[in-house]
C-alpha cells in the first residue's frame, strides 16, 4: 500500500459489498481520508459494513452520506451505476468526485459524463479494479485485496485531468497498478479476457 499525497474529508463507497468493503478496509488502513462513510439499500447491509470495520458510518440516506464528501465510489451492481450517479449528482452541495468499480465502461461512462455535464461542482472519471475473490459480501472483504492488481482508468477527452490524476493516486495508494485506457477499448479486451 502506498502512501497517497491527495488527503480526503470524507469517502463515501456506495455499494459495500466484497470490492467496496475491501475499499473502505484498505482507505482505513492507509489513513487517507478522516471519515469513511457507506451508503447502503438495506439495514442489514449497514450493520455488516460496520461489523467488518469496512466503514466508520453507515447509512440508507443519500442526504447523510454525501454532506461534506469529497469522493464517491460506487460499487455496485454496473445496472446500477447511472441511475446512483445521478441521483448523487444532484443531492451533491459541494466539489465532488465520483468514481465506480463497475467492469464494463462505455456505456456507463457516456451516460454519467452527460449526468455530469452541467454540475460545476461534480467531476467524474471511470475506473476497473480488477481484482476479487469466489468469495462475495462485505464480511469477505480484505484490506490487501487491491495489492499488486490492476486498475483501469478510463478518461475521456471530456475528462477533467486533475481528477483522473486524484483517482490514479487513489488506487495506486490501495496497491493497485494503474493503466489508462479508453471506455470503448477497454471494454473490447475485457470481454476477450472473459471469453478466453
Amino acid at each position: 500500500m502506498k502512501t497517497l499525497k491527495i488527503r480526503f474529508n470524507r469517502i463515501v463507497i456506495i455499494g459495500v459489498g466484497l470490492i467496496g468493503g475491501s475499499i473502505g478496509l484498505a482507505v482505513k488502513k492507509a489513513g487517507f481520508a478522516k471519515e469513511v462513510v457507506g451508503l447502503c439499500r438495506r439495514k442489514t447491509s449497514a450493520l455488516k459494513a460496520i461489523k467488518a470495520g469496512a466503514v466508520d458510518i453507515a447509512t440508507l440516506n443519500y442526504d447523510t452520506a454525501l454532506k461534506g464528501a469529497d469522493l464517491v465510489i460506487i460499487a455496485t451492481s454496473v445496472g446500477q451505476i447511472t441511475d446512483i450517479a445521478r441521483i448523487v449528482t444532484q443531492k451533491s452541495e459541494n466539489k465532488l468526485l465520483i468514481t465506480d468499480a463497475g467492469s464494463t465502461k462505455e456505456k456507463i461512462v457516456n451516460d454519467i459524463e452527460k449526468v455530469v455535464k452541467n454540475n460545476k461542482n461534480v467531476t467524474f472519471v471511470g475506473s476497473h479494479p480488477m481484482a476479487g475473490s469466489e468469495k462475495t459480501g462485505v464480511l469477505y472483504a480484505a484490506e490487501d485485496l487491491f495489492n499488486d492488481s490492476i486498475c483501469i482508468i478510463t478518461p475521456t477527452k471530456n475528462t477533467d485531468n486533475k481528477s483522473v490524476t486524484k483517482i490514479k493516486g487513489f488506487w495506486h495508494a490501495l496497491g493497485c497498478k494503474c493503466k489508462t485506457i479508453d471506455p470503448v477499448t477497454h471494454d473490447k479486451l475485457v470481454c476477450q479476457i472473459s471469453h478466453i
